[in-house]
């Protein structure tokens, strides 16, 4: 059976199919900007323990991000911008709107926003 497309009203867009419904983001998410620790502060940074942290190189076209190559040291994390498992996570500089959803504690640099659904969305 395929779906009924009909207008979305929003000219960009174009059809949607008609069980969708369209709202606006700040309603259903919030958005929050990373963060990168100082990289004059060697021990801010790890390759083996910490919490894996998120550049814009480690969204590759995958729907979800496993790990990172770099981490942010564990006395560094009080300071980073924690991302919790679901959450969207969007390039916003560079590559813009590459994407990727985490399934785990990330902390994302400030290339990047994190999208953050509230309880009523389900992926």
């Amino acid at each position: 059976m395929s779906r009924v497309l009909v207008d979305s009203g929003i000219e960009w867009i174009g059809k949607i199919p008609n069980d969708w419904k369209k709202c606006k983001l700040k309603n259903i998410a919030s958005v929050i900007n990373g963060s990168t620790p100082n990289r004059n502060v060697e021990s801010n940074f790890s390759y083996e323990t910490g919490i894996n942290w998120i550049k814009p190189e480690d969204i590759n076209f995958n729907k979800y991000i496993l790990s990172t190559k770099e981490k942010i040291s564990n006395e560094e994390v009080k300071g980073a911008t924690i991302i919790d498992e679901k959450a969207v996570v969007v390039n916003c500089v560079g590559d813009v709107g590459k994407w990727g959803i985490v399934n785990n504690k990330f902390s994302i640099n400030q290339q990047l926003d994190a999208i953050i659904f509230n309880d009523k969305i389900h992926f």
